[in-house]
Order: structure tokens, then sequence, then C-alpha cells
């Protein structure tokens, strides 16, 4: 599918020493923007949020009472991805402005949030108790929806470029802006919702926090994956460099999973301590967006313009391609 970007891009800048060559920058520039408009209409996501049956249906679910059929149309494309406490898989679809929750196992759609029209949800993140959280790129938005509610909050803006989202220990929200602006932000839901800007560490993408409370980051300027405070938004340090450019990264089992374009499209895994890289797998696809790491190390990985998961077992290797829906 081919989306023509609308919203306007800044260039990355230099990283220190070098830059990052043309067919790279225009690819990321391409990921970060993708969804600001598209030549294709959205499917209506405006049905009501259902609980799925099975397994799948947990107290911490995010979703409302059973229903016995969900709409199982395809998102045009697919982009933030978390692993519920249930297991299922929350999706955010920029194009389609609709958060889903999928079956890992199939691909079938177990629950749809609809996103107001033109917010261009990019990235989620579940707390504990099932609260989910999400970004819009392109209105800036940032929303929550409740344990068993069918509906979503905005509950602050931080401006065009809304992106990665991650949640601290105490349950402060941590929001960067991606693309043609950059910013990272603190947000309190429970308290003052009122964006707090912090340091500015450049341009990052979907991030994370470790066990320890740091905010691990792949930074698109530098080609790096940098450790960054949360509190304060000052870069700590480099943690590793990068051969392409990393796009998202999730903490597990003490290693950080990093999903990296470059000629190929792979996930490496990082040792935090020692900045050592080493490839985990190769995902076989042209271009990506997003990643997530299940509790027994299937790492699922998001197709961008497309409606599908790539599914890579513990091992690496790819285990099969889940086609979102119908």
């Amino acid at each position: 599918m081919h989306l023509r970007p609308s919203c306007p891009v800044r260039s990355p800048k230099r990283a220190r020493g070098t830059l990052l060559g043309a067919p790279l920058l225009a690819l990321v520039l391409a990921l970060v923007t993708a969804g600001c408009s598209s030549d294709e209409t959205a499917s209506d996501t405006s049905s009501t949020t259902t609980e799925p049956s099975g397994a799948a249906a947990t107290a911490t679910s995010t979703t409302a009472a059973a229903a016995p059929e969900v709409d199982q149309t395809p998102p045009i494309g697919a982009n933030g991805i978390k692993v519920a406490p249930d297991g299922s898989l929350w999706i955010a679809s920029l194009s389609s402005d609709a958060i889903l929750q999928v079956d890992p196992t199939n691909g079938r759609i177990l629950g749809r949030v609809a996103t107001p029209t033109g917010s261009g949800p990019d990235d989620v993140v579940i707390a504990p108790d099932g609260t989910m959280f999400w970004t819009g790129f392109v209105s800036g938005d940032v929303g929550v929806v409740e344990p068993g509610s069918d509906t979503t909050t905005v509950v602050a803006n931080v401006g065009t470029g809304a992106n990665p989202i991650a949640r601290r220990d105490d349950g402060t929200l941590v929001v960067g802006r991606a693309g043609g602006a950059t910013g990272l932000f603190t947000i309190d839901p429970t308290g003052d919702p009122t964006p707090v800007q912090l340091s500015d560490p450049g341009n990052l993408n979907s991030f994370d926090i470790s066990p320890d409370g740091s905010l691990y980051a792949p930074s698109l300027n530098t080609a790096s994956v940098l450790e960054v405070d949360p509190v304060s938004g000052e870069t700590l340090r480099t943690v590793a460099a990068i051969d392409g450019v990393p796009i998202a990264l999730r903490w597990h089992d003490g290693e950080l999973y990093v999903l990296v374009l470059s000629d190929t499209t792979r996930v490496v895994r990082v040792d935090p301590t020692s900045g050592g890289v080493e490839l985990f797998g190769e995902t076989g696809l042209p271009a990506a967006d997003n990643l997530a790491v299940g509790e027994d190390g299937r790492v699922f990985v998001t197709g961008l313009g497309e409606p599908t998961v790539t599914v890579l077992g513990p091992d690496g290797a790819v285990e099969t391609t889940l086609r979102i829906g119908g």
C-alpha cells in the first residue's frame, strides 16, 4: 500500500561523526510520517469494543462485555504493538484510527477501540491492571481506555508527532515525539495531566523502561540505543551503536530486543551492560514498524502498511505471519 505523507517533516540531524545514508533516511522518514494521510479509506472502526471469549478473556482486559461476533475487517496497516497481561496483542493502526485486540495464535480480532477521527494512533502501553494508553501521531493526543470500557478518553496533547509511549512504575507516562518534531514529556494520568516537557534527547522512536527504571530508546539521529533519564530527559549514555536504523525496542529477560531497518529488516539483541550486539533473527519483511516480546520469548513484528504480524520464535526463526482479521 502506498501512503502519501502530508505532515511536514524535517530531515534528521547529523549524527555525531557520521550521517545516515540517504536510502535509510528516506525509509525512516516514511515510517515516522506514514499515515498522516492515505490514498485509501480507513475501514469502519466505530464498532463497540468487545470482550473475547475463552482463554484470552481476563479481568484485566481493556474490553467490554462478551459479544458473539467481532468485526474482522482488517486494518489498513499495523503500527505500535504490546502484549497485554492476558497474552493478547494490542495493535495501533494509524491509518484506520483504531486500536485492535488480536489473538496471537491466529490473528483473529478480539476487540476494537475507535480513536477520534484523524488522531492516527501510533503506539500503546498497557498498565498491569489492563488500562491502556495510546498516542496519536497526527493529532498529538494521548488517550486512555479503562478496563471494561468501550470508549477512549483523551487526557493530554503533546503536539503532532506523538509517538513512543512508556509507563514508569509510579504510573507516570513518558511520551516522545518523532518525525518533524521532537521532544520528551511526562504526563500524570491520575492527577494533573498537563504535559511536562523534559530535556530533548532527539528523534526517538518506540522505547521501553527497564526493570531498574531507566528509559532505553532507539535514536533515529545517531543510529544507536540510548539510555535516558525518564525524569529529566537527559541522555545518560550511548548503550550501543547499531548497523542500520533502530526503529523500536523492548526490554526482555535482561536484554534489549531492537528492530532494525537496513537492506534487511531484522531483530538484534543488545546487552545493556557491555553494549554487545548480536543477531536474533531476520524478519523477511521489506519494512516494519514495531515489535513486542512475549513472556515466552516470541517476538511479534508489525508490518507497517500491511495488516500483518510476523512472529519469530524464541530461537529467532520466523514461525508464521498472522493476517489481522479476515
